[in-house]
């Protein structure tokens, strides 16, 4: 799947931002200072007054604008360019032509009395022949039982030692300990998927995880490396994957698959390149969702299931181009070849399942390109029944691109913004409300008792005068 790019260039401190820290330096200085300010501005009520309307104004405009920016939730997106110290397991998944993966003895045995298929030679030229008698079982006893395992696909598997079996003296582990090949099928190809971490294993990912510092470790060694058995072999495809998503093939977008030419070579080097994305979760722009709280492996995951159970309920039946794994139930077979090529049924599915599920995307996600480094040529190429094609992927040495999307503004600087400017506002305008203040006591003790009210004025202009006298002392006065 293609993802657009897009680089949306915006400014690295907006003026409202600027205005909020100018504000709040201001607002500390004119509050140190508001003495002196009150005795040069003492005698100028009416142009406090204006001046204390005309900056209120202008707070409000402030804080709606700062506002606006931080409730839009935006982001910025940083990219980070790193070599790999723990090189993070991908997903291989590695597919064949099914009718080169038919278990014929199988099929004899289901069809005993069937003269014509005991008749067929299996040899390459009659493959194609044994696909009608596949079709006819259902899609989980073709999975199960009508085509090879993976135990009989691949010939051996390792892996480097992941940092779980750390203890270990051996450089190399099987492949099956640190996750059970998933085997997946369609009209066309049978599957095998490598290192597939589903919901229930999201804690241990120490066991996907290998320590290589790809900067200053030798990298000429595989990561992992699949011996697969040739007489199986025939459009061979390998696809990487997010380890958390499952394999689905074209419905989910996975079409970056490299074909590997197995026959005039016994080995192919390869290597990849990585690409990690986090989002961030509503109510910020990229809307992004955590599928596995659902019980989903990922977005592509949840519209695989949506589509498989519309062709269910429908149909009663399997859409040919999808992957179907024995996470699926229900004796299915595979619904008509018309349907598949239906782009009118087709954009009713999409529309059901976007209505459904929604486009919310994952909130982390990784994408990978593969290379092809060299090929080992075979010596004295036959059809041997028992030559082997080995896949080695080595490490990853490109720098990992991560694009991390963090909030535009943090609340912390808003809050931060929106007390300058509040604060600037009061320290600008603290003697209008000194004025204020006296204006509203002097008329409520006129209104409680107008004699109380002398007496008390007469205290605070006492209480003024022996202030005065003070604060002129310790200016330097006599």
């Amino acid at each position: 799947m293609v993802t657009i790019t897009r680089y949306i260039y915006s400014p690295r401190m907006e003026l409202s931002e600027y205005m909020g820290i100018v504000g709040g330096a201001s607002g500390l200085w004119f509050g140190l200072n508001i003495l002196a300010f009150y005795d040069i501005g003492q005698s100028l009520l009416v142009v406090r007054a204006i001046v204390c309307l005309a900056l209120l104004m202008g707070c409000i405009w402030h804080i709606v604008d700062i506002s606006v920016i931080y409730f839009r939730y935006e982001t910025t997106v940083s990219v980070v360019l790193e070599k790999a110290q723990v090189v993070e397991l991908p997903s291989f998944t590695i597919c064949t032509n099914v009718s080169y993966a038919i278990d014929v003895d199988y099929l004899r045995h289901r069809y005993p009395n069937d003269t014509a298929l005991a008749n067929i030679t299996d040899n390459n030229e009659n493959k194609w022949l044994f696909k009608p008698y596949l079709y006819n079982l259902t899609l989980e006893e073709q999975l199960m039982k009508g085509t090879i395992g993976a135990n009989r696909f691949f010939n051996t598997c390792g892996v480097l030692k992941p940092r779980a079996v750390l203890s270990s003296a051996e450089y190399y582990i099987e492949c099956a300990w640190i996750a059970p090949v998933v085997e997946s099928i369609n009209a066309e190809f049978k599957c095998f998927t490598m290192f597939s971490q589903n919901v229930s294993q999201l804690a241990d990912n120490d066991r996907y995880r290998v320590d290589h510092d790809v900067m200053f470790r030798d990298n000429a060694f595989p990561l992992t490396w699949f011996a697969m058995n040739v007489k199986y072999l025939q459009d061979l495809d390998i696809y990487m994957h997010d380890r958390r998503e499952p394999f689905v093939g074209p419905i989910g977008g996975q079409l970056t698959a490299m074909n590997l030419d197995y026959q005039p070579y016994i080995r192919s080097f390869l290597s990849y390149k990585v690409i990690d994305i986090e989002l961030l979760p509503a109510p910020y722009l990229t809307q992004c969702l955590d599928y596995h709280q659902l019980r989903f492996r990922s977005h592509n995951h949840r519209v695989s299931q949506c589509r498989a159970k519309y062709n269910r309920n429908h149909f009663a039946g399997w859409q040919l181009d999808m992957y179907y794994s024995d996470e699926y139930y229900g004796k299915l077979n595979y619904t008509d070849i018309s349907l598949m090529y239906n782009r009118t049924l087709d954009k009713q599915i999409a529309a059901d399942c976007a209505q459904r599920i929604g486009r919310r995307p994952d909130c982390h996600s990784m994408h990978y390109t593969m290379n092809k480094i060299s090929n080992q040529r075979r010596v004295n190429y036959s059809n041997d029944s028992a030559a082997i094609f080995y896949a080695n992927f080595l490490m990853p040495t490109d720098t990992v691109t991560r694009y991390v999307h963090s909030p535009r503004m943090e609340l912390s600087e808003y809050m931060g913004i929106i007390g300058g400017v509040s604060g600037l506002w009061f320290g600008l305008n603290i003697l209008a409300f000194y004025d204020i203040g006296q204006y509203l006591v002097k008329n409520t003790m006129i209104i409680i008792n107008p004699c109380q009210f002398n007496a008390v004025l007469g205290t605070v202009a006492l209480v003024g005068r022996v202030a005065g006298t003070e604060n002129v002392a310790f200016m330097g006065g006599n």
